[in-house]
C-alpha cells in the first residue's frame, strides 16, 4: 500500500500526484458503502454549487437592470 507521508508532504503534492496515489491505493482497498454515499453527496454538492452560481449571476444581472430602470425612468 502506498504511504501518504506527513501532512505537509500531502499538502505539497500536485493534483496529478494525488490522483496517482488514489488510483494506486484503490487497487488494494475495498470500498465501503460510506465511500459511495460520500461520492454521491459530493456530486450533489457540485451540482447545487453550479445552480447557485448561475442563480447568483441571474440575480445580479436583474438587479443591475432594475437599478438602471429606476435611475433612467
Amino acid at each position: 500500500m502506498a504511504s501518504v507521508g506527513t501532512y505537509d508532504e500531502l499538502r505539497n503534492k500536485s493534483d496529478e500526484e494525488l490522483i496517482q496515489l488514489f488510483d494506486a491505493t484503490t487497487q488494494k482497498t475495498e470500498v465501503g458503502l460510506s465511500f459511495l454515499r460520500d461520492e454521491l453527496a459530493r456530486r450533489d454538492s457540485e451540482r447545487l454549487t453550479r445552480q447557485m452560481r448561475w442563480m447568483t449571476i441571474a440575480i445580479t444581472v436583474l438587479t443591475a437592470v432594475n437599478v438602471f430602470a429606476v435611475i433612467f425612468r
